[in-house]
């Protein structure tokens, strides 16, 4: 029996070794945004608006390509059918007056009206207007994908960069648990001697817990932050998701007043937002031109190859003698002398966009001005207020490694070091979330200033 369970025990133990397990990708933030770029469905539908303005471009250029038709008309009289003819017709009865009418019976019933039909078009004057009317809409479909894709860029970063805030206030506040719990441990020794009273043991755990409430909340918002990053990228992968990035405040405080400047020199024409109303702008001439040409003639050319079989028995319409071929061809000139205002009416409209296009153009100046100004002493405000979070939170963190010290020499009781940690809590509370807002503070300056338009392909 001995023999046989160590064997047993080992094949076990190698089963329960081959269960299921995943792999970790590590993403950069370059690579989730390369990775939504690639599987968000919301950018493949603004990508078919680009190709369907494309393929408009197209169908208008082959305006001036021949057509050509083929058609044919089976048709039953119900009714005899005649003919008006005079006196003078060749085929008029002797008794006829020149000038008298006089109806001749044609006889059949059937006929046949096959038919080979070719117009080519020779000049249209909106023809250019319309070729450029849908061009500037194939660029504000590419633009306005390129705006949808700065917003989703500009959402990764910042739950990209939450995470690798909640990730370092993770790691302090399990520092700080460590410490913590080994002071409970230490004051529980000292209330088992008698050299410490029930209310320090109780204190501490109270601060032991607080710190370990704010980590599992942090965790909980690290979560949320990456099953928000997950559904940005359309990351559905059963590996999980592992954030790579040289990421440190000191980098990011370093990083902000280095670019802060920068803020206030950004320019409203590299916005996506600037282009699109440039090209709406665009749009409403190319839409006033096209509806000026409306009152000009255009100019086309047509032909035609049939014959007209006709029989009073269906059956006779295919005798060869029936098939008589004609052909013309014609040239066809159309003026549109007289609309009934409705031309100088649209031109007016169009005159009118135009105009709002103008206004447009002159309020989005005035909003970019006021967003640049207000993400610079956001960033501002952000960064001084950092300043006084780290100095804060050193001061606190050499509170605490004196208190530390004098405890172990008897200097100081329990409550000091409880006094302490507190007060490191909420100084770490303080300076992460401030930490944060200056990420996120810069993530928005970056946005305003257009320095995602190269990730979105402008």
């Amino acid at each position: 029996m001995k023999r046989f369970f160590l064997p047993a025990l080992l094949i076990l133990l190698f089963v329960g070794s081959i269960r299921p397990g995943f792999a970790q990708r590590t993403f950069t933030v370059e690579e989730c945004i390369d990775y939504a770029i690639k599987n968000n469905p919301a950018l493949f539908s603004g990508a078919l608006d680009t190709t369907i303005s494309q393929i408009g471009m197209k169908r208008i250029g082959g305006e001036y390509i021949p057509t050509l038709n083929l058609a044919a008309s089976l048709q039953y009289y119900l009714l005899k059918r005649y003919t008006i003819i005079e006196g003078t017709s060749i085929v008029a009865p002797d008794n006829i007056a020149d000038n008298e009418a006089y109806p001749l019976e044609l006889g059949y019933r059937n006929a046949w009206f096959p038919s080979i039909n070719a117009e080519q078009l020779i000049y249209d004057p909106g023809h250019a207007a319309r070729y450029e009317m849908n061009s500037v809409n194939a660029q504000l479909a590419m633009q306005q994908l390129i705006s949808l894709k700065i917003e989703l860029i500009a959402a990764i970063y910042k739950s990209f960069s939450t995470c690798l805030v909640l990730g370092v206030h993770e790691s302090f506040l399990k520092e700080n648990l460590k410490r913590t719990d080994t002071l409970v441990y230490f004051t529980h020794e000292k209330f088992a001697k008698g050299t410490a009273l029930k209310f320090e043991v109780n204190q501490m755990e109270v601060s032991s817990n607080r710190i370990r409430n704010a980590l599992i909340q942090v965790q909980g918002f690290y979560n949320q932050s990456l099953e928000q990053l997950k559904v940005f990228m359309n990351y559905h992968e059963p590996d999980s998701l592992i954030l790579q990035s040289d990421f440190t405040p000191e980098l990011v405080i370093a990083g902000s007043r280095i670019f802060l400047d920068s803020i206030l020199y950004a320019a409203a024409s590299n916005r996506i937002e600037y282009r699109i109303l440039e090209s709406q702008k665009q749009l409403s001439a190319a839409n006033l031109s096209l509806a000026k040409n409306r009152s000009l003639p255009y100019l086309s050319v047509n032909g035609m190859l049939g014959f007209n079989p006709q029989a009073t028995n269906i059956e006779d319409l295919f005798q060869g003698e029936r098939w008589k071929p004609y052909s013309y061809i014609g040239l066809n000139l159309y003026f549109p002398f007289f609309q009934g205002l409705d031309v100088k009416r649209n031109t007016e409209q169009m005159r009118l966009q135009m105009q709002q296009a103008d206004f447009d153009l002159a309020a989005f100046q005035n909003q970019f001005s006021g967003e640049k100004n207000n993400a610079f002493l956001q960033l501002k405000n952000s960064l001084d207020l950092m300043t006084l979070s780290d100095s804060t939170l050193r001061l606190s963190e050499e509170n605490v490694s004196m208190l530390k010290e004098a405890l172990d020499y008897g200097l100081v009781t329990t409550l000091h070091v409880i006094v302490g940690e507190n007060e490191l809590f909420l100084n770490q509370s303080q300076y992460f979330a401030q930490l944060l807002e200056v990420t996120l503070s810069n993530i928005n300056a970056r946005k305003v200033r257009g320095d995602f338009n190269r990730f979105a392909g402008l």
